[in-house]
């Protein structure tokens, strides 16, 4: 929900007709800066 994302450290683009990624697959994560968050 909101609460996950407000505290989340960064987020994952998964490919909008995909089911998500394998178990164990690469993922480029893109982290949030902790400077925009406070």
């Amino acid at each position: 929900g909101l609460r996950a994302v407000a505290e989340a450290d960064g987020f994952v683009l998964v490919p909008e007709k995909s089911e998500g990624y394998p178990q164990g697959a690469a993922v480029t994560v893109h982290l949030y800066d902790r400077y925009s968050r406070a």
